[in-house]
């Protein structure tokens, strides 16, 4: 019992040492550390030189693109992944700003992109917010810019649908479920935590630099709202209520689709509104 009682003390004495004394003694330990060994494999890398990991790199790259169009892997999974977002990226791109032959429906060009976010503004929000989304798709298209900026919603219109497909029937899910909380929970964290840098060089590995790597590297960072508010959703159902759906004879699929999903909408929709927003801040 004494040992376990100095084992505080001994802490709180380490914690009390000024932080000054702290940075003082990493210093001196860098310059005594630096003079031992100076001259000995602490000279600085030349800029032309490569080390055996930068080699092992350079070989992984040149594999993954020699093996592109022969390996199953890339044939079966990530070319079709690549190959379905670039489609969906290209329909949006050719239905609201670039004209394309042959097309199957027609194209809504700039008046009908303005009156259609003029629209959806007033019946989501009001008279007012509806004019300032219609005087600002009108700026880009005096300003020159309507081509970059309808590439630009067409890319984020893409990441939030594949976003929210993907988000929902897994918060819900996460919802249900404690297990898949705790096993999505990490990942979320990780989602939303890293740099969009750290994922977006291997995505261009296996994607390519496109629509289909900016789309994913945005689905990283803006479904997790999703995911996190609609399992929050489905948890905030009285458990009363639950509980009198399944004494009242109601399946399992039945009290999700009759009453967890209808009395959380509401939260579900502030999901979706937060999903929109971290893909636009992408």
């Amino acid at each position: 019992m004494a040992v376990v009682a100095q084992v505080p003390t001994r802490l709180g004495a380490i914690r009390a040492i000024p932080r000054r004394f702290v940075v003082a003694g990493i210093l001196a330990l860098w310059l005594l550390i630096f003079a031992v060994f100076r001259g000995h494999q602490t000279l600085a890398l030349a800029a032309a030189d490569l080390t055996g990991l930068h080699r092992w790199f350079n070989d992984v790259n040149d594999s993954i693109g020699a093996d592109r169009n022969s390996n199953p892997l890339f044939l079966y999974f990530f070319n079709e992944i690549r190959l379905v977002i670039d489609n969906l990226v290209t329909f949006i791109q050719s239905l609201i700003s670039q004209p394309s032959s042959g097309r199957g429906v027609p194209q809504i060009g700039w008046l009908g992109v303005v009156g259609i976010v003029g629209y959806l503004s007033w019946a989501l929000g009001n008279v007012r917010v509806a004019l300032l989304a219609m005087a600002c798709f009108t700026f880009f298209g005096l300003q020159g810019l309507w081509q970059e900026s309808m590439d630009t919603l067409a890319l984020t219109l893409s990441a939030v649908f594949v976003s929210l497909l993907i988000g929902i029937p897994l918060g819900v899910w996460a919802g249900m479920s404690d297990r898949a909380n705790r096993i999505m929970t990490p990942f979320l964290d990780f989602m939303q935590t890293m740099p969009t840098f750290v994922y977006l060089a291997p995505l261009t590995l296996f994607f390519l630099i496109g629509p289909a790597s900016a789309t994913i590297a945005t689905l990283i960072y803006a479904a997790p709202p999703a995911i996190r508010i609609t399992a929050h959703a489905i948890r905030s159902v009285p458990a009363t209520t639950v509980e009198a759906a399944y004494s009242l004879g109601s399946t399992r699929r039945q009290t999700l689709t009759k009453v967890l999903l209808p009395m959380s909408k509401r939260t579900v929709v502030m999901g979706i509104n937060q999903t929109i927003m971290a893909a636009l801040a992408m």
